[in-house]
């Protein structure tokens, strides 16, 4: 998994520096990013997916180059309800990489 130092904060990352894990986002850290940023993007199964605020609409979740689109109320709405291939987000968060803001 590609990291970005920044998704994981400094005190989690010398706890997880003294447990002797790598600097992985957890969801929870790419929800904190979204909140940061206001966009975020990663990786699942080779595709691309996107996050980004749109004001006063909610939340936009799409896939790059799929017919892949969702629109959420708000970030809390897509942390409970988002899903790619029936499954949800949260639920396939150890198969993702590259979790980034949007490049």
């Amino acid at each position: 998994m590609h990291v970005i130092n920044n998704l994981v904060s400094l005190n989690k990352a010398r706890k997880l520096y003294k447990e002797g894990k790598p600097f992985i986002p957890d969801f929870n850290d790419f929800i904190a990013g979204y909140n940061f940023y206001g966009e975020m993007e990663f990786t699942y199964k080779g595709i691309t997916y996107g996050l980004m605020g749109v004001e006063n609409e909610g939340v936009e979740f799409w896939g790059i180059n799929t017919n892949k689109y969702e629109k959420f109320k708000n970030i809390e709405e897509f942390a409970k309800n988002a899903k790619i291939n029936g499954k949800l987000v949260k639920d396939i968060w150890n198969e993702v990489e590259n979790v980034n803001w949007l490049q």
